[in-house]
């Protein structure tokens, strides 16, 4: 799935956005970067102009009182102006940090309501990547800051631009046009750089993934029982060769701009004091106080057109990041989002696979090819089959969460295309091989709600049918007992089996007309998968169930078994009419059969 339509975002476009939603937050972040503009050029002239002041009352024989005067304003000046920037610069950062915090929270929304099949794939992944790494400590974060400085240093260089300018107008507009040269250096790294963000973003992804891992202690038993660490360290360590290559490569853009920057400063620094150092010799007109004028403002002016140059280097570098994270925030779903027609009112649904097929991103081969099948209304059916031959992927687009390359799916007789994606995730409940545990309490863990808005009988007749009761008694806090270690000190961990429960009694508290099974007893003991299969009928009484299973001896219970092989329906009919036919589904019954005498007990 490719994003639709390439957006084209900028500079102003980018600024208006992040003004907008700084201010939508908190209005007084953006007025105090914007006051400490002039108070920060107020006081770079009063600084420059205080000696020169004091020169001009002594040339000018005004009197000790006057020059007390004098430099008690500027004094009192310079102290205000001080104070009042430190206090806006304090409180500026403050506001930064917590807009900081907010962009994170914007691209975690996006996150999860991105459609699924977007983000797993990779250019999903890749834009995310991107728009993660937009957030770091040269992107948004400083991007109203970064602007906001060189409007800061385009005043103080306008200012001083203009007492120099008293020198010789030809001196300023020589000036500019060098620092245009400077500048269009700058602009031309960052844009170098930023055709690299690609490959950037890439490798940070990859070693996002390999510390994951290396933080995950589900897979630490196994990087100690089969030595995985030099593997993961080899694997670390090639991504870090590349990031240091990539980074090098960015380093020496970065030293040329700035080399070429420094060069163009210096020019413009010698320059005006060659010229200044010419009027001077020359023995023109200039008084004491004029000369000293001159001198101190070349000074500060030499400063600001050396801030100018870095500020604006950092605000076009902000603005490409800027770019990568709102091409993130402005992906678009293929699925309906709002409007769409309203769900049947009928139940069970009546599930139909019409001509469907499904290709991954970047791939050429065909997951699920042509598959088209019925399932009933109510009715129980077992997908089974090698790994790999589309079991999980049809799953997947029963859900909602991907959408066939061709072909549809129909609910009742309507594409699921047709209707609200969020509405249509009601329709289902799933329980994957894969899932994983929130960092929340069991109670809100099954019905995904607080402890006021759920369900408390409800919740029991769940965990007990799951099978999850037991386990409760033996926790202190009971269904308020947080899980994960890694997140709360006294947090609780559940083994795979408990974890399969959980899952289990998730999918029954939803109580969805569509039931999906996915591996269900991949983790259980003999007992609980027994007490599953001989609850089984109970547990789907008025649904309509997919049951997934590698072991074919757990499915004979379903009233139909669907057999997918090379990415096709291959055979269909219950465990007796498969076996009788004597094709795939037969022969790999038997051969799992040699590794168990009875699977199922007789009464299931």
């Amino acid at each position: 799935m490719e994003p639709t339509k390439r957006k084209k975002y900028f500079i102003f476009g980018n600024l208006v956005y992040v003004i907008k939603r700084m201010a939508g937050w908190d209005k007084s972040s953006v007025l105090f970067m914007l006051f400490n503009s002039p108070v920060t050029v107020i006081g770079s002239l009063a600084g420059t102009t205080f000696a020169p002041a004091v020169y001009y009352v002594i040339e000018q024989q005004m009197g000790f009182s006057f020059l007390l005067l004098t430099v008690a304003v500027f004094s009192a000046l310079l102290l205000l102006v001080s104070f009042l920037s430190y206090l806006f610069r304090k409180a500026a950062a403050v506001k930064q940090m917590q807009n900081h915090e907010r962009f994170q929270i914007l691209l975690v929304e996006k996150l999860m309501t991105l459609d699924y099949e977007l983000l797993e794939g990779p250019v999903g992944r890749l834009f995310y990547q991107k728009a993660k790494n937009a957030l770091d400590s040269n992107g948004i974060y400083v991007f109203l800051d970064a602007f906001f400085q060189t409007l800061t240093a385009l005043m103080g260089f306008g200012s001083f631009s203009v007492i120099i300018g008293r020198l010789s107008p030809w001196l300023i507009l020589a000036i500019i046009l060098v620092q245009l040269l400077g500048m269009s250096a700058m602009l031309l790294g960052g844009v170098l750089v930023n055709a690299m963000r690609n490959q950037r973003a890439e490798t940070d992804r990859k070693l996002a993934y390999i510390a994951k891992n290396a933080r995950d202690f589900q897979i630490a038993k196994d990087v100690r029982l089969y030595s995985m660490r030099d593997c993961l360290r080899y694997l670390e360590e090639t991504f870090i060769s590349q990031k240091a290559a990539q980074e090098r490569k960015v380093d020496i853009l970065y030293k040329v701009t700035d080399l070429v920057s420094v060069v163009f400063s210096l020019l413009i620094r010698v320059g005006a004091y060659a010229y200044l150092i010419y009027r001077i010799v020359k023995a023109d007109t200039l008084s004491g106080a004029e000369i000293t004028l001159y001198l101190v403002s070349m000074v500060s002016f030499g400063e600001w057109v050396g801030e100018l140059a870095k500020s604006i280097s950092s605000f076009f570098d902000c603005n490409l990041r800027i770019r990568n994270f709102r091409e993130f925030m402005d992906l678009e779903n293929s699925t309906r989002q709002a409007g769409g027609k309203p769900l049947p009112t009928q139940t069970p649904y009546e599930i139909t696979v019409d001509h469907v097929s499904f290709v991954y991103p970047g791939s050429e081969t065909k997951t699920l090819d042509d598959v088209s099948l019925r399932i009933a209304p109510g009715e129980h059916v077992a997908l089974v089959g090698v790994n790999g031959a589309g079991k999980t992927t049809l799953v997947k687009i029963l859900c909602g969460l991907y959408s066939p390359t061709e072909g549809r799916i129909l609910l009742n007789g309507t594409d699921i295309a047709d209707f609200n994606r969020d509405e249509y995730y009601q329709v289902v409940s799933a329980v994957f091989q894969d899932a994983r545990v929130m960092p929340l309490s069991i109670l809100e863990n099954i019905s995904g709600q607080s402890r006021e808005q759920t369900d408390l009988q409800k919740l029991e007749n769940c965990i007990r049918f799951a099978g999850l009761e037991d386990k409760l008694k033996t926790l202190e806090n009971g269904v308020d007992t947080l899980l994960g270690k890694s997140l709360y000190e006294n947090g609780t961990e559940l083994s795979g089996g408990e974890r399969q429960k959980l899952f289990l009694a998730r999918a029954l508290y939803k109580d969805a007309p569509v039931l999906i099974l996915d591996e269900p007893t991949a983790a259980l003991d003999p007992l609980s998968e027994h007490q599953l299969y001989m609850q089984y009928d109970q547990l789907s009484a008025g649904k309509t169930t997919v049951f997934i299973s590698h072991r074919l001896s757990s499915t004979r219970f379903c009233d139909r078994i669907i057999f997918l092989d090379g990415a096709k329906v291959a055979e269909t009919g219950t465990h007796e009419q498969l076996m009788e036919r004597q094709g795939k589904y037969a022969e790999m019954f038997r051969i799992q059969s040699k590794y168990y005498e009875q699977e199922v007990p007789a009464d299931v």
